[in-house]
């Protein structure tokens, strides 16, 4: 084992030796970090997602306007390709936003305006609940009453955190789309002086397996995104499709958060299966019987026919990492850190199945 072996090795033992000593110090470190560099790595995400259509651009120019150089023409072809990709992913948010948010917040309002009935339906069937119950588990409507009634400054104060950390997410999101647009403009510089920097503090040979490393990181992260996105949109647009054909209240509510928590893997089915179910349970108790029912054969379906053949089972992510992944980025970083975490998580099991199988790089 050679020196930078011995350092890489001790660098880890004493990371992991920091988590298992103090649990609580170390992910209240990682969690710092990881709020520090939030916009960076966010910024990263959008630059991944804007560059691919980018080059698309970009080499569609060059073949419609003959006479352009690369030489004398690359930087400004690239700029415009870089603005033209971020204003047709501005176009298709903007346009997805204004088609579902109208029906979002129709939806929404009909659930507000129904607040009373719900309610009083929750009120009766917690009575029945409490009449049945022998061992005297349930407390009385009054006891939970006055618990919500002091349980209200703790809401209250849970409530302003969320909205602090939503107000946080948003200006984390608008500083990385900042970040992602110097990215993405100066690709070509950045991977010039990586390269420069690498080639300075690495043999030539350790510099081509390192390239080949991260190439395979960038395909394995790029499958996983394109296939999770690809899942979540059909998921959800069989979802909206089933529930209009049986005839589910709060279709397009519904299969939106469907389609939105099934971006994280096996834990998004349960996240989004279980407010649906309560929603529909508040209208017609037996609807969300047979919700659950269409859940869990809709989701028979992704998993043996629509999530090998969009995501492949080479990219697929094993239940137990991604639980995991899942739990710690939920700690780190919120909704933003569970986003992060999974596909972190699948080029790591990327990774580690390329060693087994190939022997390392």
């Amino acid at each position: 084992m050679n020196i930078k072996q011995n350092r890489t090795f001790f660098v880890s033992a004493a990371v992991i030796a920091a988590a298992v000593i103090n649990p609580a110090l170390f992910f209240k470190a990682a969690g710092f970090v990881f709020t520090l560099l939030r916009p960076v790595l966010i910024g990263m995400g959008i630059a991944f997602a804007a560059n691919r259509p980018a080059c698309l651009i970009y080499d569609m120019i060059f073949r419609l306007k003959k006479g352009l150089s690369d030489r004398k023409h690359g930087r400004r072809v690239w700029l415009v390709s870089v603005a033209a990709s971020y204003i047709l992913i501005g176009a298709a948010v903007t346009g997805a936003v204004w088609i579902v948010i109208p029906q979002l917040m129709k939806s929404i309002g009909a659930v507000w305006e129904n607040g009373d009935v719900y309610m009083e339906r929750i009120s009766v069937y917690y009575s029945e609940l409490k009449e049945r119950d022998r061992l005297g588990i349930l407390p009385s409507p009054e006891a939970a009453a006055e618990k919500l009634s002091a349980a209200l400054p703790a809401l209250a104060g849970e409530l302003y955190s969320g909205v602090r950390t939503l107000a946080g997410g948003t200006a984390d999101i608008v500083i990385g789309v900042i970040v992602s647009v110097y990215i993405t403009a100066d690709k070509n510089h950045i991977r010039r002086a990586v390269r420069n920097i690498a080639a300075q503090l690495m043999e030539e040979n350790r510099l081509k397996k390192t390239a080949a490393f991260y190439k395979r990181v960038y395909d394995i992260f790029f499958c996983f995104m394109k296939g999770q996105l690809t899942e979540a949109a059909v998921l959800g647009g069989l979802c909206y499709v089933g529930m209009k054909l049986f005839r589910f209240e709060y279709p397009l509510l519904i299969s939106f958060m469907i389609g939105v928590t099934a971006l994280v893997p096996v834990v998004g089915a349960i996240a989004g299966t279980v407010p649906s179910a309560l929603l529909l349970f508040l209208t017609e108790p037996i609807s969300a019987v047979w919700f659950v029912v269409f859940i869990i054969v809709l989701q028979q379906v992704e998993n043996n026919f629509i999530y090998p053949r969009i995501v492949g089972k080479s990219m697929g992510l094993h239940p137990l990492p991604a639980l995991i992944a899942v739990i710690i980025g939920a700690k780190l970083g919120g909704g933003i850190g569970i986003l992060l975490s999974v596909p972190i998580t699948a080029i790591a099991c990327g990774i580690y199945r390329d060693r087994l199988q190939n022997g390392g790089y």
